[in-house]
């Protein structure tokens, strides 16, 4: 009776300490990883080890745009004929704020800038393009989107709307001593 007695305890305490490594019931977590894809949940793999996505700092680079040849109302860019000179704006609380250049006459503008951007769980970015013109900036694209686990996992995203707008986004984790 004592050995059976025992071997329970053992067995207990052994599941018990099962449980706290792998985080109370949950799935094991990869503790080492090589690429973004090989976290899962509401982790990516960040300096070789699966962290939380949010609450953490990225650089946000905006990559470009596809613009369609003419706006939603079938007339134009420019009143003169000429293409958009298309640039994009983030807004995202608390005070985060971004903007690319201008690209002047192009219905592919391609940017390199980027923003640094401390991404919370549940956190709208309101991204807007624009043409600038000299009798006004006119709004192209509005769209406000929710960064997932899955787009900091992949390292891009991408948006888009139904008259044939789209913007393509990278997301990189800025290196931390965490």
């Amino acid at each position: 009776m004592r050995y059976i007695l025992r071997w329970t305890t053992l067995l207990g305490l052994l599941v018990t300490l099962g449980t706290l490594a792998t985080g109370c019931g949950q799935p094991p977590q990869i503790l080492q990883c090589t690429g973004l894809a090989d976290c899962v949940g509401e982790t990516a793999c960040i300096q070789g080890t699966c962290k939380a996505v949010y609450g953490r700092t990225y650089n946000l680079t905006f990559v470009s745009a596809t613009i369609p040849e003419k706006q939603k109302d079938g007339n134009l860019w420019d009143t003169i004929g000429g293409l958009p000179d298309p640039y994009c704006t983030l807004q995202a609380s608390p005070g985060t704020n971004g903007q690319t250049n201008v690209e002047e006459d192009t219905l592919k503008p391609e940017w390199k800038d980027s923003v640094s951007l401390t991404l919370l769980a549940g956190q709208i970015l309101n991204f807007n393009c624009y043409d600038q013109d000299l009798n006004g900036n006119q709004l192209m694209f509005s769209k406000g989107y929710k960064v997932t686990p899955e787009d900091v996992r992949s390292g891009s995203f991408s948006l888009s709307d139904s008259a044939g707008f789209s913007l393509r986004l990278q997301l990189k984790p800025t290196p931390t001593t965490d």
